[in-house]
């Protein structure tokens, strides 16, 4: 009868182990980052879709600047107001020191950007 315990209690562990060693092996352990994005596309004359040029953040003007994905009437006015006060963005990461552009917001607009 003890010895049947044993047993019991030895098996238990395996799979206890070997469900902790499956979870553990199975983990994706890399902290690779996904980005995706997607390209607003504009109309040429011809109705094919082309991709946007790069807006340039020291010299797009407020209707130029709305163009970006989620910046609106306001956050551009914020961005011709600092360039104004601060004189040209240096680099585009600058645009953080804009009220209302965070890290997140940045990076959505970077691949649309450049100075």
């Amino acid at each position: 009868m003890k010895n049947r315990g044993v047993w019991l209690l030895l098996i238990v562990m395996i799979i206890f182990a070997s469900i902790l060693i499956g979870f553990f092996l199975g983990r994706n352990t890399g902290r690779a980052e996904i980005r995706i994005s997607r390209l607003p596309q504009a109309t040429s004359a011809t109705g094919a879709t082309q991709p946007p040029d790069k807006v340039n953040i020291n010299t797009a003007g407020v209707e130029e600047l709305q163009k970006l994905p989620g910046i609106g009437a306001v956050l551009a006015q914020r961005i011709v107001d600092y360039r104004s006060e601060n004189g040209p963005f240096e680099t585009v990461t600058e645009l953080t020191m804009v009220s209302g552009i965070g890290v997140e917001k940045l990076n959505q607009i970077l691949d649309y950007i450049t100075v």
